[in-house]
């Protein structure tokens, strides 16, 4: 049964806390953020990484023997089953599609209220989520796809995502995974993404490499990793200017270094970086796709261009550094509403969900 004082019980599963995952990084935020708001917390997931960060914020954990995969979903269906028993929680908070799935028979045996989270629209088994009886979205775009998709309009609740106060730049798993020989040489563009064609790398090196007929000593830094590295490496090959700096668990201080933060993506959904960006002060150009609209004010804290468009981008790109103003105008406009971003605000927001629900609500 739903308590409705001022203490909540959550418990948030996932199928992995593995580190570099964006629905992990919300997810390891709103457990966090919640127990620093003097909630009861628990995480439920296999223990992979940010173990010592939970513990320093007071969140009890859980940990399962292995990931949640099809091989190993009975096990991990028993052992969620006994975590929720010994928790006792007011609401089970499931963050992937599987862990999803199995949280809907625990929840049904416990009688513990769900609540999924869907991040990855573009995936075929999003409408899965609508287990829930409430699914939280990450914007907007994503609340408006999933009622599309057949998750019914009453259950759904957007919450815009944000970054700003996390503290998984402490400390990720008791380490942080930082390259510190990488040095960023201004004028400098940035992005941070998973090496795949979803992000639409390619973009943004031919964007930059057209930059650099009008700009030649720009420079371009890479973060992240994925399995294209090589293919993208080849494209960009020749160019001493454009690196790659593989994966780093802490940005902040290499977006704060930057000059303008870049995201090419062609499909994406509210991705945390772009809240990254934004608190560094970075100029941002991203695509106009799913969720970054929102996230930049529709424009107003960060120029949009078309997906699948170099040229645009590459236009943008030598405005921003040859037109007198433009880039500390940008920079400035990133800051438009910045204070939406807060971790705090997903938090709060996402309490309000859970008492939405009472006993016995559909």
């Amino acid at each position: 049964m739903l308590r409705f004082g001022d203490v909540m019980r959550i418990i948030h599963v996932s199928d992995h806390r593995m580190q570099f995952n964006g629905m992990v990084h919300a997810a390891i935020d709103l457990a966090c953020s919640q127990a620093d708001l003097g909630h009861d917390v628990a995480f439920c997931s296999s223990s992979d990484d940010f173990s010592s960060l939970l513990d320093e914020h007071g969140v009890t954990t859980f940990d399962l023997r292995l990931p949640i995969n099809s091989g190993t979903a009975l096990t991990s269906l028993i052992q969620i089953y006994r975590a929720v028993r010994k928790f006792r929680p007011d609401i089970i908070h499931a963050h992937m599609t599987l862990s999803a799935l199995l949280c809907y028979l625990v929840s049904k045996a416990t009688r513990v209220p769900l609540v999924t989270c869907v991040q990855n629209s573009f995936s075929k088994y999003a409408p899965l989520m609508r287990v829930g009886q409430r699914v939280i979205t990450g914007c907007q775009a994503v609340a408006d796809d999933m009622i599309k998709r057949g998750i019914p309009r009453q259950r759904v609740r957007p919450i815009l995502n944000g970054t700003i106060g996390t503290a998984r730049h402490i400390a990720i798993g008791g380490q942080l995974t930082t390259r510190t020989e990488i040095v960023i040489s201004r004028p400098a563009i940035i992005t941070a993404c998973g090496l795949h064609p979803r992000k639409g790398l390619p973009d943004l090196i031919n964007a930059f490499i057209k930059a650099q007929h009008h700009i030649d000593h720009l420079n371009l830094y890479i973060f992240g990793g994925g399995p294209h590295e090589a293919e993208y490496k080849a494209l960009a090959s020749g160019n001493h200017r454009i690196i790659f700096c593989g994966q780093n668990s802490v940005l902040k201080p290499f977006l704060e270094a930057a000059d303008v933060f870049v995201l090419a993506s062609l499909a994406d959904p509210a991705p945390l970086v772009i809240c990254e960006a934004r608190e560094a002060g970075l100029a941002i150009v991203a695509t106009a796709v799913d969720g970054i609209p929102e996230l930049l004010e529709y424009g107003r804290a960060g120029i949009l261009i078309p997906p699948s468009s170099p040229d645009s981008l590459a236009e943008e790109l030598v405005m921003l550094f040859e037109k007198e103003g433009a880039l500390e105008s940008w920079k400035e406009n990133s800051q438009i509403g910045i204070e939406k971003l807060t971790v705090r605000r997903v938090a709060e927001a996402t309490i309000g969900v859970y008492r939405e629900i009472s006993t016995g609500g559909f």
